[in-house]
């Protein structure tokens, strides 16, 4: 460790000062340029994070998107790939900077990265916060050597520019690269019959069911509402009008509700009744279970569609309530059975 001490008080020399409230002051200043400079540090990292964040979830967002509008992935995949693009921009962003935000840095280790980006300093910095943290039972200097360090390395420290130590130029780079990133995906969304804002909400949103952009489009004429509500046990029809780019299939794929949005749906051919307009149309016998439901022809999926059952009404027990004529000076009685069949004489 190396320390350079200028205006030392000589052998000889008036130490009344030691004792007054001087060296404190240049104790506080240093500690204080020293907290300054580690703002000044996070803040340049947390820019650095959130750009490098950014570009990495541009980047995993885009090669979603391509794999979704070319068909090579389905929606599972899909979900998994943008919680990993969430996992891995997150941590890289931490990585390259902003977990320093919130991380509180040792004054030593801020001195050193002090020491490096102004090596005239000579470890000046360095030795004056080591040797204050000292403990006094320890020590084997005086407090007027330590003062006159202080002293000297405050001086120092007023002639240096935080901002010119850790200029914002560091950062440029990447800024400029993730605002590029932004630029690019923005004259994406500009794009005619693209329709890249809802590819790329199917990736930044896996959570909502949004429907693929298509060049067919798929129009739902029964059921008419979702959700509906139908007898359980019971056949339903299924019925779609394909309008667009013309196709030859189309197909019904279900799911049970209690399996969850995850579960690999099954696939029922539809048939063809009409050629002007397209429709396909074909029946489903439902179980006591609600179903989800959506529709594929050519390069079009519907959204999920929801059917929910309920059991049919019946008669579980009757009551009987009987008012004989007054002449027969019979009192009014009432009675329940299983059975609906009366019998009075």
């Amino acid at each position: 460790m190396s320390t350079t001490i200028s205006g030392m008080d000589q052998p000889g020399a008036n130490r009344s000062g030691a004792t007054s409230n001087v060296p404190d002051t240049h104790r506080q200043e240093i500690h204080a340029w020293v907290r300054k400079f580690g703002i000044r540090q996070a803040l340049v990292l947390l820019v650095q994070g959130l750009s490098v964040a950014i570009l990495c979830m541009i980047a995993c967002a885009s090669i979603i998107v391509l794999l979704d509008t070319l068909r090579m992935i389905d929606d599972p995949t899909r979900y998994a790939l943008s919680l990993g693009m969430y996992a891995l921009s997150i941590g890289v962003g931490l990585w390259y900077g902003i977990a320093r935000w919130w991380r509180k840095e040792d004054p030593i280790q801020l001195a050193k990265h002090v020491e490096h980006a102004s090596p005239q300093l000579n470890e000046s910095l360095l030795s004056a916060l080591e040797l204050d943290r000292t403990p006094i039972e320890k020590r084997h200097f005086s407090a007027e050597f330590l003062a006159a360090i202080q002293r000297n390395v405050a001086q120092q420290l007023q002639g240096l520019s935080i901002p010119k130590m850790l200029p914002w130029s560091l950062v440029r780079r990447v800024v400029l690269s993730a605002l590029g990133a932004i630029g690019f995906v923005i004259a994406l969304f500009g794009l005619p019959g693209m329709d890249m804002p809802t590819r790329f909400a199917r990736a930044f949103l896996p959570f909502m069911d949004i429907q693929r952009p298509s060049k067919s489009k798929i129009l739902v004429l029964s059921p008419a509402q979702s959700p509906s509500t139908v007898p359980e046990n019971q056949s339903v029809s299924f019925e779609i009008q394909v309008q667009g780019a013309p196709t030859q299939d189309a197909y019904l794929e279900t799911r049970l509700a209690s399996k969850g949005r995850y579960a690999t749906p099954e696939r029922l051919p539809m048939n063809l009744v009409q050629h002007e307009p397209l429709m396909f149309a074909t029946a489903v016998a439902l179980s006591n279970e609600a179903l989800e439901y959506r529709f594929v022809s050519g390069d079009a999926v519907s959204a999920y569609r929801k059917l929910t059952t309920t059991p049919r009404p019946k008669v579980t027990r009757f009551h009987q309530s009987i008012d004989f004529p007054e002449y027969t000076n019979v009192p009014k009685s009432s009675r329940s059975s299983d059975r609906g069949d009366a019998r009075l004489l």
